[in-house]
C-alpha cells in the first residue's frame, strides 16, 4: 500500500514539474521585459520633456532680447536728437507697433535724472506739455531723482506712472543704478507696477537702458555716473508677458522666481493652478537675463505624463503571464486528455482538443455565443483583452460588454452570403468601465445541431487613436499660418496647404505639379539656391530666406526651412518646405536700425554710425599710412534762433544747412549731427591742408543768408579740426579733441577754425577735474564766501558790501570765479553754488546785525541760470525767512548782458521780486547794448560801473565821457551809481566830481573774508 502510494507521488512529482519549471522560466523573461521597456518608455519620455524645457528657455531668452533691441532704438533715438518732446516720443513708439511686433511691452518711457533744483523748473515744464497736474511722486527730500516724463502708448494705465520716481524705490533703483555703471540693460526684480489698478493686480518687472550726456565720456563706472542723463525704459506685466510669449508646450507647466528660494513673496509668474498631484518630470533652470537672475521650476503635467506613458511594459507583464497560462493549460490539458481518454471516446476528446487549442492559442479575442448572448466559450486574450478574470468571463453575457448587440442585427447581415464571414466595427465596454474600439470578424457555425455565433476580436484602439493623430496633424498642417509645400525629387509640387494660397494668390490648379521657381522674384542670389540643393542632396535640412513674388506682383519675404523626407529604408522621397512670411518683420528691422543709426531731423548718420564709419576709415588708414580729418562743427548763437522764432524754424534751418554743406563734400566723406546744433565731418585720406581747404569753404557757404518760412536767417559756425595719426588713433579722442578745437574757435571770436593742440587737450582735462571737483566742493568745505565794503562818497561811510565766492581748489589752488563760475553753469552746478552763496550770506549778515555792526546792504551776484530759475522769488524769501532777516539788506546784482538778452523775462522776474521787497541791481554796466526803453521799465535801484571803464579814467577821454554818461543817464531815472574797481585817489576824485554816489575797491579795501571785515569795521570807526 505505501510502495502504491509513493510511486503514485513520483508520477504527479513528474507531471507537474514541467508547470513549475514554465512558471520560473515565464516569471524571469516577463520580469526582464517588463523592465527594460519600462526603462526604455521612461527615458524617451524624459528626454521630450527636458527638450521642451531648453527649447522654452531659449525662446524665453530670444524674446527678451528682442525687447532689449527696442530699448536701444528709444537711447539711439534720443542720441540723434537735440531735444526729444512728448510729441517726438510718441511718434517715435508709434511707428514701432509694440502691439504687432512686440506684444507683451506695456510701453516704452523715459525717465529723467533730476537734482532737487530741477524739480519745480521740470513740473512747470510739463504742466505746460499738457500734464496741467503733473507732480513729482512720490514727494521728500532724497539725494536724487528720477522721474517718468515719457510712457507710451498713452493708455490709462501708463497715465498713472507719469511723473513717478523711481529712484524712490529700492528694487527700481537697484536695477537703474547697475544700468547706469555697466551701460547694458538691466532687469528688475519683482515690483508692483504703479500702473496696476484695484483689480488684475499682476507681478511687474522693468527693463532699464542708460542714456547719457552727450560729449562726455563714459568709459569708467566714474564717468558713467557723471554723465547719466535719464533712462530709457519698459514695464512688464509679468501675466500678460508670458501670455504673449507663449512657450512651446503647454502641457509642461513652469513657475519663474527672481531668487533662488521658493517663496510666494518672490514668485513671478506660475502657469499653473496648484493641485495635490505629483509630476513624473522635474526641472530647474537658473538664466540670467539682464544682470537679474531667474529661477525657472519646471513641471510635467497629468496630461503629458499620461501622453508619454505606455501601456507596454504592463502589456508584455500580461503577454507573458499569458504564455505561462497558455503553456500551462497545454501540458495540464495534455494530462487531462490522457485521464479523459480512458472514460470517454476517442471523437469526443478529439473534438474538445482541437476546440481548447483553437481557443488558447488565439492572440485575438475569440469567443462564441449562442442565440441569447450567452458567452459558452472564450479565448483567454478574451478576457485579458476586457480585463476580466476566466472566473469573471464565465459569468457574462455579450450585453454587459456590448450594451448595442443585437443578435438580429448580427444574423441579418449574413443574409447576402449566410455561410461567408462578416466584418464589423464597434465599442466594447471593459472591466473598469472604459470603452475600447474593436474589429469583429463573425460567422454562423453548427454545434451538437445548434446554432452559434463564433467571433475573433481585435483591439483597434491605438489605430483608432494614430488614424485620429494623424487626422489632426493634417489639420494642424491645413490650418497652419506657415506656408507648407511637399515636392518630389525632381521639385514638381504634390502638395500646397491653405496659407500658401492665400499667400501667392495661385489656385491649386495653376501651382500642382509645377516647380517653386515660378514664385521667384530674381532678387534672392543664385548662391543661395546651389547652397540649398548641396545640403538636400547630403540628406539635411536647408533654412534660410527667399524674396519672392505673388501672382499679383506683390513682394515678399519668407524665412524657409526646407527639409528630406527619408523613409525607414534610407531612401529620399520627397521635400517639404515650411514657410514663414516675415516681410513686416524685416521692415520694422529695418525701421529699427534707421532708428539707431541715422538722425531722424536731417537723415544724416548719427553718433553711432559715425562711429563705425570712422572706425572702418582708421583701419584704412593704418593699413596704408594715410590720414584722416575730423572737422567739429557747432553753430554760432544757435539757441537765440530758437528762442525768438521757435524750434520748428530751428529745424527747418537745421535741414537746410545740412543739404547744402553735404554738396561741399566726396562720396568718400562722411556728415553727421550729433544733436542739437553740432556736426562732424569726417573726412578720409585729407591732410591738414585739406581740412582747412574744406572748413573755409563751409564757412563761405554759410556766409549766404537761409530763407526760412519767409525769414531771412544768416548764421555762422565755429570748426575744430583734428587730423589723424596726430591728434588721436580712436574715434572717441578725435571728435573730443576735435570739440576742444571748436571750443577754441568760439573763445577767438566765433566764425573761425582751429586746429587742436596738446593746450587745448590740457584745458579740456583740466575742465572734467574742475566739473568734478565742484560737484563736491560745498560739502568739502572749499568754498568761501569773502566782502568787498562799498563806501557813500558824500557820507564818507560804509553803507554795503558786496559777496564774493571763492574757491581754493587741493590741486589746483585757488581758482578766480570768471573760469570756475562758468563751468559751474554749463555743468547745472551753478543752481545749488549760488543757493549755497545766497544762504551763507543771508546768515552772516543777521549775524553782523544782531552782533551791532552798522546796518548795511550786502550785495549778491546771480547768473543768467540762477535769474532764470522760475522759483528764484520764493527760494529768496524762503532763505530771508530762515535766518529772520528783513529783504532791505539784501540786495540781487544781474549782469547787464543777462538782463538784455530776455528784456521782457527780465521785467517780469523783476515785478515778482519787487513785490517781495527784494532790491535789485545791473552789475558792470556799459559793457552790453541796454535799451534805454528797457533800463527804466527794469525794477532797479542801482547801476554799477564796470572796473573797465574806471582803470583809465585819469587819462582816457572817452572812459571820462561814458562813465560821466552813465552817472548823468541814472541820475534822471532816479537811479543810483557805484563804481567798482576804484583803486586810486584821483579815480575817487573825478568820480566824486561828477556826484556817483558810491565805490568799491582796492583803495577802500580788498574782499575780506568775515572776521577781517569786523576789523575793518573798527578800525573804520577810529579814523573815521
Amino acid at each position: 500500500m505505501k510502495e502504491s502510494y509513493k510511486n503514485v507521488h513520483r508520477a504527479f512529482f513528474r507531471k507537474t514539474m514541467n508547470i513549475w519549471i514554465l512558471l520560473i522560466i515565464s516569471i524571469i523573461v516577463t520580469f526582464f521585459v517588463w523592465s527594460n521597456s519600462k526603462n526604455y518608455y521612461d527615458t524617451r519620455a524624459k528626454n521630450v520633456f527636458m527638450s521642451h524645457v531648453n527649447e522654452d528657455v531659449d525662446h524665453l531668452n530670444r524674446q527678451i532680447l528682442r525687447y532689449e533691441t527696442v530699448l536701444r532704438s528709444g537711447v539711439a533715438f534720443f542720441q540723434g536728437s537735440d531735444n526729444v518732446s512728448r510729441e517726438e516720443w510718441h511718434k517715435f513708439v508709434s511707428t514701432l507697433q509694440l502691439n504687432q511686433h512686440y506684444p507683451g511691452m506695456q510701453g516704452i518711457g523715459y525717465s529723467k535724472m533730476l537734482r532737487a533744483d530741477e524739480i519745480a523748473s521740470t513740473e512747470k515744464q510739463m504742466r505746460s506739455d499738457g500734464y496741467p497736474s503733473f507732480k513729482l511722486k512720490p514727494s521728500g527730500m532724497r539725494n536724487e531723482y528720477s522721474s517718468i516724463l515719457f510712457l507710451e502708448p498713452m493708455d490709462k494705465r501708463n497715465l498713472r506712472a507719469i511723473g513717478y520716481d523711481m529712484f524712490s524705490e529700492p528694487v527700481r533703483r537697484l536695477a537703474m543704478e547697475k544700468a547706469r555703471d555697466t551701460g547694458h540693460p538691466t532687469l528688475s526684480g519683482r515690483v508692483k507696477l504703479v500702473q496696476e489698478m484695484e483689480t488684475d493686480i499682476q507681478p511687474g518687472i522693468l527693463m532699464y537702458l542708460a542714456y547719457y550726456k552727450k560729449n562726455l565720456p563714459i568709459n569708467t563706472v566714474e564717468e558713467r555716473r557723471i554723465a547719466i542723463e535719464g533712462f530709457v525704459y519698459s514695464p512688464f506685466r509679468m501675466n500678460d508677458l508670458m501670455r504673449v510669449i507663449a512657450l512651446k508646450d503647454p502641457d509642461i507647466n513652469f513657475e519663474i522666481y527672481d531668487v533662488d528660494h521658493l517663496s510666494s513673496r518672490n514668485l513671478l509668474y506660475r502657469s499653473f493652478n496648484k493641485s495635490s498631484y505629483h509630476p513624473k518630470f522635474t526641472a530647474i533652470k537658473v538664466i540670467e537675463i539682464n544682470g537679474q537672475i531667474w529661477h525657472i521650476h519646471f513641471y510635467s503635467s497629468e496630461k503629458f505624463d499620461a501622453e508619454h506613458s505606455s501601456k507596454s511594459p504592463v502589456l508584455y507583464t500580461v503577454i507573458g503571464l499569458l504564455v505561462y497560462i497558455l503553456l500551462m493549460f497545454i501540458i495540464l490539458g495534455l494530462i487531462t486528455s490522457r485521464r479523459i481518454m480512458a472514460e470517454k471516446s476517442k471523437e469526443l476528446i478529439s473534438h474538445k482538443t482541437r476546440l481548447r487549442t483553437l481557443l488558447n492559442s488565439a492572440t485575438d479575442g475569440v469567443h462564441i455565443i449562442d442565440m441569447n448572448g450567452k458567452i459558452i466559450e472564450y479565448s483567454p486574450s478574451f478576457a485579458s483583452m476586457l480585463g476580466y478574470t476566466n472566473d469573471e468571463m464565465a459569468k457574462l453575457n455579450i450585453f454587459d460588454i456590448d450594451p448595442k448587440f443585437s443578435i438580429q442585427e448580427i444574423l441579418s447581415a449574413f443574409e447576402p452570403l449566410p455561410e461567408e464571414p462578416i466584418t464589423l466595427e464597434t465599442m466594447y465596454r471593459s472591466k473598469n468601465g472604459e470603452f475600447i474600439d474593436v474589429e469583429i470578424t463573425a460567422q454562423k457555425i453548427l454545434l451538437d445541431d445548434e446554432r452559434y455565433i463564433y467571433a475573433s476580436s481585435r483591439d483597434i484602439t491605438e489605430h483608432k487613436k494614430s488614424e485620429k493623430e494623424l487626422k489632426k496633424l493634417s489639420q494642424a498642417i491645413e490650418q497652419s499660418p506657415n506656408t507648407v509645400i511637399i515636392t518630389d525629387l525632381a521639385a514638381r509640387i504634390e502638395y500646397v496647404n491653405n496659407a500658401f494660397t492665400a499667400s501667392t494668390g495661385y489656385t491649386l490648379d495653376e501651382i500642382i505639379g509645377k516647380n517653386p521657381r515660378f514664385l521667384q522674384s530674381g532678387k534672392t542670389p543664385t548662391t543661395v539656391y546651389i547652397d540649398l540643393w548641396e545640403k538636400l542632396k547630403q540628406g539635411k535640412s536647408w533654412n534660410g530666406e527667399f524674396t519672392n513674388l505673388s501672382k499679383d506682383g506683390k513682394e515678399f519675404t519668407e524665412e524657409v526651412t526646407i527639409s528630406p523626407i527619408i523613409q525607414p529604408d534610407g531612401n529620399i522621397t520627397h521635400y517639404m518646405a515650411i514657410k514663414d512670411d516675415i516681410t513686416e518683420k524685416k521692415r520694422a528691422a529695418e525701421r529699427i536700425h534707421y532708428l539707431a543709426n541715422y538722425d531722424l531731423l536731417t537723415g544724416l548718420p548719427n553718433r553711432s554710425q559715425l562711429n563705425d564709419r570712422i572706425q572702418y576709415a582708421l583701419n584704412d588708414a593704418k593699413r596704408n599710412a594715410g590720414e584722416i580729418a575730423l572737422l567739429f562743427l557747432d553753430l554760432d548763437r544757435f539757441k537765440d534762433i530758437n528762442d525768438t522764432l521757435g524750434h520748428s524754424i530751428g529745424d527747418l534751418l537745421l535741414r537746410e544747412l545740412a543739404k547744402r554743406v553735404k554738396k561741399l563734400l566726396r562720396e568718400e566723406d562722411t556728415l553727421s549731427r550729433l544733436g542739437g546744433d553740432e556736426f562732424i565731418f569726417m573726412l578720409p585720406h585729407t591732410s591738414t591742408q585739406g581740412a582747412a581747404f574744406v572748413a573755409e569753404k563751409i564757412l563761405d557757404v554759410l556766409t549766404q543768408s537761409f530763407d526760412i518760412n519767409e525769414n531771412e536767417l544768416n548764421v555762422t559756425a565755429s570748426i575744430g579740426i583734428a587730423i589723424y595719426p596726430y591728434d588721436g588713433s580712436d574715434p572717441d579722442t578725435l571728435t573730443k579733441n576735435a570739440d576742444a578745437a571748436m571750443y577754441e574757435a568760439k573763445q577767438k571770436g566765433r566764425n573761425n577754425y582751429q586746429f587742436f593742440t596738446k593746450a587745448m587737450q590740457e584745458n579740456a582735462s583740466k575742465n572734467l577735474q574742475l566739473i568734478n571737483g565742484l560737484r563736491h566742493a560745498v560739502e568739502k568745505n572749499q568754498l568761501s564766501i569773502m566782502y568787498q565794503p562799498q563806501i557813500a562818497i558824500a557820507e564818507n561811510k560804509i553803507i554795503g558790501l558786496e559777496a564774493l565766492v571763492r574757491w581754493e581748489h587741493p590741486e589746483f589752488g585757488n581758482i578766480p570765479p570768471s573760469e570756475f563760475i562758468p563751468l559751474a553753469e554749463d555743468s547745472g552746478l551753478i543752481l545749488s553754488i549760488g543757493e549755497w552763496v545766497l544762504r551763507r550770506t543771508v546768515e552772516q549778515a543777521k549775524k553782523w546785525l544782531d552782533a551791532g555792526l552798522p546796518e548795511t546792504i550786502i550785495a549778491v551776484n546771480l547768473s543768467a541760470v540762477q535769474f532764470r530759475h522760475p522759483h528764484l522769488p520764493e527760494i529768496v524769501t524762503s532763505i530771508l525767512e530762515e535766518f529772520d532777516l528783513p529783504s532791505k539788506y539784501l540786495e540781487l546784482e544781474l549782469t547787464e548782458a543777462v538782463a538784455m538778452h530776455d528784456p521782457q523775462s527780465v521785467i517780469s522776474m523783476m515785478d515778482r521780486l519787487h513785490a517781495k521787497g527784494i532790491r535789485m541791481s545791473i552789475d558792470d554796466f556799459g559793457t552790453g547794448y541796454s535799451s534805454l526803453s528797457y533800463i527804466k521799465k527794469f525794477k532797479v535801484y542801482k547801476l554799477k560801473i564796470d572796473q573797465s571803464f574806471i582803470a583809465d579814467i585819469s587819462d582816457d577821454l572817452e572812459d571820462k565821457a561814458i562813465v560821466k554818461a552813465i552817472i548823468r543817464m541814472a541820475h534822471s531815472l532816479g537811479l543810483r551809481v557805484i563804481a567798482e574797481g576804484v583803486e586810486t585817489t584821483d579815480q575817487l576824485a573825478f568820480l566824486k566830481e561828477e556826484l556817483c554816489d558810491e565805490v568799491q575797491g582796492y583803495l577802500y579795501s580788498k574782499p575780506l573774508r568775515a572776521n577781517d571785515y569786523e576789523l575793518f569795521v573798527n578800525d573804520w570807526k577810529l579814523k573815521h
